[in-house]
């Protein structure tokens, strides 16, 4: 089965090369967007061999992911994993991802199933009240509905058109899968959070746009 990575990067030039590095040790081929860097993210992507998708602004989160998403379908994978370009994810987690895409459709990787670094208690609580919203509105029990780290089967994501360019694709994603019958599964993940990290109350914001988005799509 073809394994394809989609990796989202805006500024990343400190970490991405590693990341990639290590990303490519589990897949078969890795695709980069680039969302209006400025700085040398494009350059050491073009030097790791991936394929890159480069957009000249900044636009979004979701946008990019789209993009992504779309270039690997192009690409035949059979499944597609995404996950951050700064090293918050750990790649060595990408076996445990395929491995749940044998028997469901979206594999989805959990802050709060296994242990997580610095992972402050005001976070902790603010997340678990965006996965309550999730809930109420949906009836799909996810832990951690904001995690950017996942895995999809091709047949979940092809003939669906998205919307969404900001992070509220990634509650719009889950919705139109849910739709379509898809399975889900919560795998434990490690995550590494650096300074500068969300506080519980860009959380709480977050929140807000999760329920504009439910209430857009559900």
């Amino acid at each position: 089965m073809k394994t394809i990575a989609v990796i989202p990067a805006f500024n990343e030039e400190k970490a991405i090369g590693k990341v990639l590095e290590e990303i490519k040790k589990f897949v078969d081929e890795v695709i980069v967007v680039d969302d209006g860097s400025r700085d040398k993210t494009t350059q050491i992507s073009n030097k790791e061999k991936v394929t890159l998708i480069k957009h000249e602004k900044n636009e979004g989160y979701g946008k990019s992911l789209r993009d992504g998403i779309k270039k690997a379908l192009d690409k035949k994978a059979d499944y597609i994993i995404t996950l951050d370009s700064d090293g918050q994810h750990n790649p060595k987690d990408i076996p445990k991802i395929i491995k749940g895409l044998k028997k469901h459709d979206v594999v989805i990787g959990s802050r709060f199933t296994g242990k997580t670094s610095k992972h402050t208690l005001k976070r902790n609580v603010g997340l678990r009240l965006l996965a309550i919203e999730f809930f109420l509105f949906t009836l799909l029990f996810i832990k951690d509905v904001q995690s950017g780290y996942r895995g999809y089967r091709k047949e979940m994501l092809k003939d669906v058109r998205f919307k969404e360019k900001g992070l509220g694709f990634s509650i719009e994603i889950l919705i139109k899968l849910k739709k379509r019958g898809a399975s889900f599964k919560e795998i434990p993940i490690k995550v590494k959070y650096f300074k500068g990290s969300r506080s519980f109350f860009s959380v709480v914001r977050q929140g807000v746009e999760i329920g504009k988005t439910i209430l857009k799509y559900f």
